[in-house]
């Protein structure tokens, strides 16, 4: 049997021992257990100043294609987009200022010029009509998409959410999703008001700008050529100044 003194003696010295290093995880987190880390949320990229700079279409006002140049729209096609319902015609071009209105009361849909171009750049404007309340518009713009729709590379339209290019195209042999944003700040303008967008496509580069900046640069598409179009998303949108300029 160990004589009561020396326990305590022992249990004294093993606190001198042990302590110290209690103490020390204790203050320091780079010892304290994993559970005690703290989650650090990845940070979002920091926005750049637009580099302004004039449209193309400002540029030069010559050697444009007028796409709604024809008042009965018939090089223009339907181009569902997931399960049709409704089946509501919602093009209509006002022939006296040349604008294309879509109602946005049928199904989601592309309305696609019916011709395959290459190089140029595609120039439009476009304007939501105001929804009070509303936040949430959306709409885009195509350039070089498969006649089904099956292949396509849209510029989003919205409010506060435009700047970007996205879609489903090849790449390295499979069919991926795809998504370029040079992290410009909002250029936007509100509903209401006419946005410009013009979409260059050179070879495999293809560059977004939008309202005076180049906001979305793109620099491996493997589609050389495809018809351009615009989107029908359950929003009233006008266009206007429909046209390509072909560079090759």
């Amino acid at each position: 049997m160990i004589p009561p003194s020396t326990k305590a003696f022992t249990l004294l010295l093993l606190s001198l021992i042990f302590m110290p290093k209690m103490l020390l995880a204790a203050d320091n987190p780079l010892v304290s257990s994993p559970s005690s880390s703290p989650i650090v949320a990845p940070s979002k990229p920091t926005l750049q100043p637009a580099q302004l700079t004039p449209s193309m279409m400002e540029s030069d006002s010559t050697g444009w294609i007028d796409l709604l140049e024809d008042s009965t729209l018939s090089h223009w096609h339907r181009v569902p987009v997931g399960k049709q319902v409704k089946n509501i015609l919602q093009w209509k071009l006002n022939p006296s200022d040349k604008t294309l209105h879509c109602s946005g009361t049928g199904d989601h849909e592309n309305f696609q010029y019916a011709q395959e171009f290459g190089d140029g750049v595609f120039h439009c404007e476009w304007r939501f009509i105001p929804v009070e309340g509303a936040t949430k518009y959306n709409s885009g713009v195509y350039i070089r998409n498969s006649p089904d729709g099956s292949i396509w590379h849209q510029a989003q339209v919205g409010y506060g959410n435009i700047g970007y290019i996205f879609g489903q195209t090849p790449m390295g042999g499979k069919i991926s999703k795809l998504r370029v944003d040079d992290h410009v700040v909002q250029l936007g303008k509100p509903p209401g008001q006419w946005n410009t967008y013009e979409l260059t496509a050179k070879g495999k580069k293809i560059t977004l700008w939008i309202n005076g900046a180049v906001t979305a640069t793109w620099e491996s598409c493997e589609v050389p050529k495809g018809e351009l179009g615009l989107e029908a998303e359950g929003w009233q949108i006008d266009f206007r100044n429909v046209k390509f300029k072909p560079t090759e």
